[in-house]
């Protein structure tokens, strides 16, 4: 059984996954273990600046940490509020036009890439996961009839694009709010939905073009209501984490376990999310939800519920 994560009011997740491969994995640095300099608290949105730098949301501290090519700690800013320079319950981070971008609950809080306060936004929507795409600001919406949307530099939408959403606020939250856009070629995107486990490749013009399934395990999802009909449940199951694009362009997914102590593992695909090769098993003590590589092409790991950040050398055996 995969593992899930209960949820009242918000999501808290972790990923573990399973599967097959004759793939050496050995790990470089773990940051934020014990014993490790850098202190992390629920790490996410890992991203690189074009100096070399690293930009981190320590989400547990309400902070974001800029950490130098050795993964040194530069200078830390941000804290929890709904004032000046403050965020809360970050769900994603783009460096856009030399700014830092914290979208937080239904606020985008502005940095320099110094970390000094620029501005405040309040665009009037809850955007989950952002990121630059065909050099926009792009993010999954939290509210509308499609899925994504580009946006202006006030942060509203300016286009939306992707998916169409369920008027049902369930199935809405299942089907369109924990997407993740993935830029694809000639214009196009992929969004990734870790809860059902589908990629949606969606064209020039905005609109799906075709529908595939990363994984297909029994979805166990499901809400409930208290008799009053005043407190809410949700349990939510992913069946994905999220993707990262690796050195050649491939897409790496990470995939929970069929069982509840069972490895994570990593599907390496092409553009039309064909495997290539078998999937990369990790080693029992690796967990992570979030993918991304560094310049010298080691693989990190954002274990999110470990407080944990994953540096790994990955090589055919």
């Amino acid at each position: 059984m995969y593992r899930w994560f209960s949820l009242i009011a918000q999501i808290i997740f972790l990923a573990t996954t399973t599967l097959c491969l004759a793939v050496e994995v050995e790990v470089v640095r773990t940051l934020g273990e014990e014993g490790d300099d850098l202190f992390l608290h629920n790490p996410m949105a890992v991203r690189a600046a074009q100096d070399g730098t690293w930009y981190l949301i320590n989400a547990g501290e309400c902070q974001v940490l800029h950490l130098d090519a050795n993964w040194e700690l530069l200078n830390s800013f941000g804290r929890c509020g709904e004032g000046p320079a403050e965020f809360e319950n970050p769900r994603g981070m783009v460096l856009y036009q030399d700014e830092v971008w914290v979208f937080g609950m239904a606020r985008i809080t502005v940095f320099g890439l110094d970390g000094e306060f620029l501005r405040s936004l309040v665009p009037g929507l809850q955007y989950q996961s952002a990121t630059l795409l065909n050099g926009r600001l792009a993010a999954v919406m939290g509210a509308g009839d499609l899925s994504a949307a580009y946006l202006t530099d006030e942060g509203t939408v300016e286009e939306p694009f992707g998916t169409t959403c369920s008027e049902d606020f369930f199935e809405s939250f299942k089907a369109c709010r924990n997407q993740q856009i993935l830029p694809s070629d000639q214009g196009r995107c992929l969004l990734l939905n870790p809860i059902s486990g589908k990629v949606w490749l969606i064209d020039e013009q905005g609109v799906e073009a075709w529908e595939k399934n990363i994984v297909t395990l029994e979805e166990n999802s499901h809400m409930s209501k208290s008799d009053d009909g005043e407190t809410v449940t949700m349990s939510v199951s992913f069946l994905t984490g999220n993707a990262g694009i690796g050195p050649k362009g491939n897409y790496w997914f990470t995939l929970p376990s069929e069982e509840e102590d069972g490895p994570m593992t990593i599907r390496v695909t092409d553009g039309q999310l064909n495997p290539q090769g078998k999937d990369i098993v990790l080693p029992d003590e690796i967990n992570g939800f979030e993918v991304f590589f560094t310049p010298d092409g080691l693989l990190g790991l954002v274990s999110t519920g470990e407080s944990v950040v994953h540096l790994c050398r990955v090589g055919l055996e």
